[in-house]
C-alpha cells in the first residue's frame, strides 16, 4: 500500500476511535480530497459537521462543502439541494448555501420550493433592494411558471411595498391586469 493509502487508512482508525475530534476528520477529509474520492469525503464532512455540533456557522459551512461535491463531483444535485437546504436551517445567513440552492431549484424546474426559499429571503432581509428583488422573482415565477396570476400580483405588490415606484415591477404588475 501506497503512504497515502496508509495515511488514510490510519485517519479513519483515528475518527472511529475519536469521532469528536474535528482534527481527525479534517486530516482524513484531505486524504480524499488528495485520492480523488469523493464519496468518503462527504462522509468525513459528515463526521466533521457532527463534530462541531456547537458551532452552527460552521456547521452550515460543512453542509455547504458537502453539498458542493454532491453537486460536481458525485452529480447528484438533489442530494445537493438537501444538504444546502441544511445549512440553511443551521445558518438562515448562509450566502453561499443560498445562492446555490437558488440556482439548482431554478435548473430543475422546482418552482413551489424556489418560491419558499424567495419568500424566506426576503423576510430575513434587512436590506429593501434585496427583497424588492425576491418578492419580484416570486411574483415572476407565479406568473410566468406556474400561472397563478393571483399570486404573481399579491407577491409583486409586496416588492412595490419595498420599492415604492421601481417602474420594472410596475411594468409586470400591471402586465397582469
Amino acid at each position: 500500500a501506497s503512504d497515502r493509502e496508509q495515511a488514510r487508512s490510519c485517519y479513519q482508525r483515528a475518527v472511529k476511535l475519536d469521532g469528536a475530534n474535528a482534527t481527525y476528520f479534517k486530516a482524513l477529509e484531505q486524504a480524499h480530497v488528495a485520492a480523488a474520492q469523493f464519496e468518503p469525503l462527504t462522509v468525513a464532512r459528515e463526521g466533521s459537521a457532527n463534530a462541531v455540533l456547537s458551532d452552527s456557522r460552521h456547521r452550515a459551512a460543512l453542509f455547504v462543502l458537502r453539498a458542493r461535491i454532491h453537486e460536481t463531483r458525485l452529480e447528484e444535485p438533489d442530494r445537493a439541494i438537501e444538504l444546502y437546504q441544511q445549512a440553511l436551517d443551521l445558518d438562515p445567513n448562509s450566502a453561499g448555501a443560498q445562492h446555490a440552492l437558488k440556482r439548482l431549484l431554478y435548473q430543475r424546474g422546482r418552482w413551489r420550493e424556489l418560491i419558499g426559499v424567495l419568500q424566506r429571503e426576503a423576510q430575513q432581509t434587512s436590506d429593501p433592494l434585496v427583497r424588492t428583488q425576491a418578492q419580484f422573482r416570486v411574483g415572476r415565477i407565479f406568473s410566468e411558471r406556474l400561472g397563478e396570476l393571483p399570486e404573481a400580483a399579491t407577491a409583486l405588490g409586496r416588492a412595490m411595498q419595498s420599492s415604492p415606484g421601481d417602474a420594472l415591477v410596475l411594468d409586470v404588475l400591471s402586465s397582469l391586469y
